[in-house]
């Protein structure tokens, strides 16, 4: 191993211990690559020249931005567009079945929001394909609020689509010629979620480290690839808040290669994939 690499893996752990001790997240030496170039654009922002220089500010400052901005690079992907096809296959083919009344739906951690207005489309296509009129509505919180401004406004090039199939497209977006210049023409198309979804979808600021306010009785709650970042000692808490914000038998869902073990949780196979249902 040369010196340069034994150093980046070095300047890499301390920036570990940094994450852990002040944001209570947990990052591994096999998530470097992918971690470092997610953190790039956070230390341009904060005119940073190097991990520890990151590491550093992150334990003298008490900057809620910073710590904002970490956890949304590290956190969020480029595009959750229907990435999850068990979420969409459970709900169209047993939990939509099994809710009575108005369906109210937590999408944590929703980034650019494309993961929610996923499952308000696949209702909309629950109710169209059953030919019902099933009430539901989303609150998708995020802990950037920057990230949060472009969620609610609904507008994609079309780079940033991958996964939305061409029926839906057309069902369920608008094409916005009038803002192509302000993406840029090598962003292509920009395609904006129709009104009858956006207003679905209500999105609103949730830090995890804090107790976010009551919105419950949740029915569902979809947090896929969130808790794998925190320490055990935070997960645990976060899926206690979890649990005082569902209703009783309420849902929780996560990716398909997460496993949760909590005492408020007990795990339900299915043949559409797996889930946890809050105990009661």
């Amino acid at each position: 191993m040369s010196s340069a690499v034994a150093k980046e893996i070095e300047d890499y752990q301390t920036l570990s211990l940094a994450f852990q001790d002040i944001l209570g997240v947990v990052i591994t030496e096999e998530q470097r690559l992918s971690i470092l170039a997610k953190l790039n654009r956070v230390m341009q922002a904060f005119e940073l020249d190097s991990v520890i220089d990151l590491a550093e500010k992150l334990r003298r400052s008490n900057i809620n931005r910073l710590n904002a901005a970490i956890l949304s690079a590290i956190t969020v992907g480029d595009t959750n567009w229907f990435r999850y096809s068990a979420i969409s296959r459970l709900l169209q083919n047993y939990l939509l079945d099994n809710v009575v009344g108005e369906t109210q739906i937590w999408v944590v951690g929703c980034g650019d929001g494309s993961l929610a207005y996923s499952v308000a489309i696949d209702i909309a296509e629950y109710n169209r394909n059953n030919y019902q009129q099933k009430s539901f509505s989303i609150m998708a919180t995020d802990i950037s609020d920057e990230i949060l401004e472009q969620a609610e406004n609904g507008c994609y090039p079309i780079r940033r689509m991958q996964g939305v199939p061409q029926d839906m497209l057309s069902m369920y977006f608008a094409k916005r010629d009038d803002l192509n210049d302000e993406f840029g023409e090598e962003s292509g198309d920009v395609y904006q979620i129709k009104k009858k979804i956006r207003d679905r979808v209500k999105f609103s600021h949730c830090d995890l480290h804090e107790h976010c306010k009551q919105m419950g009785p949740i029915n569902i709650i979809i947090a896929p690839e969130i808790l794998v970042y925190f320490s055990p000692v935070d997960r645990a808490r976060i899926l206690n808040q979890f649990a005082s914000q569902l209703s009783p038998s309420g849902i929780l869902m996560v990716a398909d290669d997460e496993t949760i073990n909590a005492a408020d949780f007990e795990y339900v196979g299915h043949a559409d994939g797996v889930f946890y249902r809050r105990k009661t």
